[in-house]
């Protein structure tokens, strides 16, 4: 008989201990495979949900960008809205293959879809009517109601969506931990075998000491970097619980708040500030608490030097499961950049209501296309047409071709010459129809890096203008046809009153001849009365002479050459007192002379008018017991002013008018000699020299005569 095998007990543990691992490790791989399945479900879960939150997300965001740009009008407002329209197909296309195997997410995507067609219809028809139609009209169409409907059936389907998926994501959580309950009694079984390989397992459990300690200094490293980037940025990071107490904080926080971070640990934002300001801030950590969702929004806050514009982006932190359970926030001082946006909008107010109220025409045009993108209030009414209807058009669509072929020319000079172009005159047609002038001046505008981006042109209206110029012309060709029919007629007036003048002397000097002969002749003969006529004769005839005499020179005055030079008032004075003492001797005459300028003029024709007017004045103060004679000058409106002043018997100065008209005279031929030439001559001469003769008086108050000569460098004397 043979000898039964007998197995030794280590070999048989060891062999049942190794039937005992491989049955638990089959049933572990199996639960392992399960954990996997459950946790790629998972993952497909959170990526699904993921998807769905970006997809309300951009559709947040197409309504919000299409909102600021129909309250700004500022196109910068829609780059969300644009991200958005590129944005939505793509992210439906990820969630139908992400939900390709679960029909009733399939039929929701088939219901969202046309629904977010429609949406951005509806949203492009928002901007489009503020574009075209402005903000009212905008507004219009948002009240409509209709964005809102669609916004709530796309918000309700994504709803469902998310919560499908995460009722699918609780059945296998329950799946996941029966499978894992199974896998525990799977390893309970096996703990015999746990304490056979006690030496194996203590040599592994060194091992994962050792890449432990490894795994935890790295962490460390890893820690003290995330610290040293959160204690060097400029803004303050934080992170609290879901009840609002801090769990970690930046050491930027310092720098704003009279508080240390170590402090700030586990207070709230009540700890920190007044109420109301706390109670804004935790009603927007709530919001993005119950939407999930990141939030970005500027906040005032108080700090240590005052109130703050803070911009505070928070954001969800989600666990494995996708549960939040904290909430983190990343907040951003931009008081100087809203300071500085401010300041630059009150300067764009400024630059905008410069431009409205200038005058003149200003518009601006794109350099790509020449259409228009700015036209100013003085624009709108010079061509008639509305600023609206301009921008984004250019003058083909406004003007007559070859007007607007003209524009566009010139236009294109100036950006290829990059130089600013004058243009004197340039004709425009208006929206009714009317023709205008334009003075325009037009200039490249250029971007930041040397070209061209834009085009200014400024246009005065100058059609009044160039009318009143072309009148002007008219008038004056009429005015010198008028001065050489003037110029001929005085030429012919001076030539026949020269002539009248010579051929009167010969009569003149017979009756002055034979009056003297008969005199001699017949003297004895003659009774007193006979005698009487011939001296009346004679004066008459001598009267005569002297009229003609001062005729002729009343005429040469007016083409007699000028010659211009320096000429000192004072001395010619003087020369004119010495000359009269002999007329005055035995009167007794006052004298009053002030110091006289030197002015530019003629010095024969100036001493002729102070002959005339000094002459005057001594004749006009004969029947003074005393006579009083002023000579001086004063400035008036930057001329020069000479004045003769006297007390005599003055003149009635309605008639004053009279006083330089040729043989005028207020005062009988009996009372005073003379012919009524010379004031006649003062006036000519002074008008020649570019002045001007007045006089002022009163019967019996004396008469002071003034003329005046356009100023020159002086110097009295």
């Amino acid at each position: 008989m043979k000898p039964r095998l007998r197995l030794k007990p280590g070999i048989l543990g060891f062999g049942l201990a190794l039937v005992l691992l491989i049955g638990a490790s089959w049933l572990s791989y199996r639960t392992t495979g399960r954990l996997l399945e459950a946790a790629q479900s998972r993952q497909h879960t959170e990526d699904v949900i993921s998807e769905v939150q970006q997809v309300l997300a951009l559709v947040v965001d197409l309504e919000s960008g299409s909102r600021g740009f129909v309250i700004t009008g500022t196109d910068r407002f829609l780059l969300p809205y644009q991200a958005a329209v590129e944005g939505i197909p793509t992210r439906i296309a990820d969630l139908r293959m992400l939900t390709a195997d679960n029909p009733r997410q399939q039929r929701q995507i088939e219901a969202l879809d046309p629904l977010l067609k429609e949406k951005m219809a509806w949203t492009d028809g928002t901007i489009s009517r503020r574009r075209e139609k402005g903000l009212e009209a905008a507004a219009a169409w948002i009240g409509s109601e209709r964005g809102r409907e669609l916004m709530v059936q796309i918000r309700e389907i994504l709803t469902s969506m998310e919560e499908e998926e995460r009722q699918l994501s609780i059945g296998r959580d329950l799946a996941l931990a029966a499978s894992t309950s199974r896998m525990n009694l799977a390893l309970l079984t096996s703990a015999a075998l746990s304490l056979v390989l006690l030496s194996a397992v203590f040599i592994a459990h060194e091992r994962e000491v050792r890449e432990r300690r490894r795994a935890e200094e790295q962490a460390t490293r890893s820690e003290t970097r995330l610290q040293a980037i959160l204690d060097h940025s400029p803004a303050i990071i934080y992170v609290q619980d879901l009840d609002g107490r801090v769990l970690l904080v930046s050491r930027r926080f310092e720098y704003f708040y009279p508080m240390k971070v170590e402090e700030m640990i586990g207070k709230t934002v009540y700890d920190l500030l007044p109420k109301e300001a706390a109670d804004a801030i935790r009603a927007n950590d709530l919001r993005v608490l119950q939407t999930g969702t990141p939030l970005t929004v500027e906040e005032k806050v108080p700090q240590n030097d005052g109130v703050h514009t803070r911009l505070l982006t928070r954001f969800p932190l989600r666990d494995a499961t996708g549960a939040i359970y904290a909430l983190g926030g990343i907040s951003t001082d931009v008081t100087e950049r809203k300071r500085a946006e401010n300041e630059v909008r009150e300067t764009q107010v400024f630059l905008d209501s410069v431009v409205e109220n200038i005058p003149n025409m200003i518009f601006v045009k794109r350099a790509g296309d020449l259409r228009f993108v700015r036209l100013n209030r003085a624009g709108e009414e010079l061509l008639g047409h509305s600023r609206e209807a301009l921008i984004g058009k250019n003058d083909h669509d406004f003007f007559p071709k070859e007007q607007a072929d003209a524009f566009t020319s010139r236009d294109r000079e100036v950006l290829e010459s990059r130089t600013l172009l004058d243009i004197p005159e340039e004709p425009i047609e208006t929206k009714d129809g009317r023709r205008r002038f334009l003075h325009t001046k037009k200039v490249p505008l250029f971007d930041g890096s040397g070209r061209p981006a834009f085009l200014l042109g400024i246009s005065e209206d100058i059609t009044e203008r160039k009318m009143a110029l072309e009148e002007i012309e008219r008038l004056n060709v009429a005015l010198r046809q008028h001065s050489a029919q003037l110029e001929s007629a005085i030429k012919e007036l001076e030539s026949f009153s020269y002539s009248v003048s010579h051929d009167l002397r010969a009569p003149l000097r017979h009756i002055s001849g034979f009056t003297d002969l008969l005199r001699r002749h017949a003297e004895a003969s003659l009774d007193e009365k006979s005698r009487g006529y011939l001296d009346t004769i004679a004066k008459s005839s001598k009267r005569m002479g002297e009229l003609i005499d001062d005729l002729l020179v009343f005429s040469r005055m007016g083409r007699a050459e000028m010659g211009l030079a320096r000429v000192p008032l004072g001395p010619i004075v003087a020369e004119i007192l010495g000359e009269i003492q002999q007329d005055v001797k035995g009167r007794k005459i006052d004298w009053r002379i002030d110091p006289l300028p030197e002015v530019q003029g003629d010095h024969a024709m100036l001493r002729q008018v102070l002959v005339n007017l000094i002459s005057n004045a001594v004749k006009y103060t004969g029947a003074r017991p005393e006579a009083r004679i002023e000579i001086g000058t004063q400035s008036s409106n930057g001329d020069t002013v000479v004045f003769v002043r006297d007390n005599g018997v003055g003149f009635d100065p309605r008639y004053a008018h009279k006083l330089f008209g040729v043989f005028q005279r207020l005062h009988r031929a009996d009372q005073f000699e003379g012919t009524g030439i010379g004031l006649a001559n003062v006036r000519r001469i002074i008008h020649r020299h570019g002045g001007k003769t007045w006089a002022e008086g009163a019967p019996d108050q004396g008469a002071t005569f003034y003329f005046s000569l356009p100023r020159h460098q002086e110097a009295t004397g």
